[in-house]
């Protein structure tokens, strides 16, 4: 079963997986400022178990970081209520892209060892940033494990899984 997430919740449950407590709060400052369309999308991954309340804190659960793609993170908190394994999601294979076009090339870029940086990612496609974060939110839609980290304050991005 193919789990369908909105921008705004691969967004949530993205930042989440890239805290060290899994918290998916406080939002990200872009996405912050819509209060009832935040309100409604936790409310959507608490109901589909990709995140779990633990007293007034939100915690992206195992199920969420499969959704995802991420990696597993020994961190989380033990007292999020365990899901079981029928409501675990599962990731479908990746569509596949065809090869010598622009999705590929990105695709190869991310697939570096150390992933590749929003001006990598521009000089080599010769795509504008926001065409860049549109094909990346497309990669992520078609099944692709995308994270992205900072090092030394510039945001790498890179295929896991």
């Amino acid at each position: 079963m193919t789990i369908k997430l909105n921008d705004l919740q691969l967004i949530l449950l993205s930042a989440a997986s890239n805290r060290a407590d899994g918290g998916l709060l406080p939002a990200p400052d872009s996405v912050s400022a819509d209060q009832e369309r935040l309100k409604a999308a936790i409310s959507s991954l608490v109901r589909r178990k990709l995140v779990a309340k633990v007293g007034e804190r939100v915690t992206i659960t195992e199920a969420g970081r499969t959704a995802i793609g991420a990696e597993e993170s020994p961190a989380l908190a033990t007292d999020v209520e365990a899901v079981d394994a029928k409501a675990t999601p599962q990731v479908t294979d990746p569509t596949p892209t065809r090869a010598g076009t622009k999705a590929a090339l990105l695709i190869d870029l991310l697939s570096r060892e150390g992933g590749a940086t929003l001006d990598d990612l521009t000089a080599d496609t010769s795509w504008l940033p926001h065409t860049v974060r549109a094909a990346l939110t497309g990669l992520r839609k078609k099944g692709r494990g995308i994270t992205s980290e900072k090092v030394d304050g510039v945001r790498a991005w890179r295929i896991v899984g």
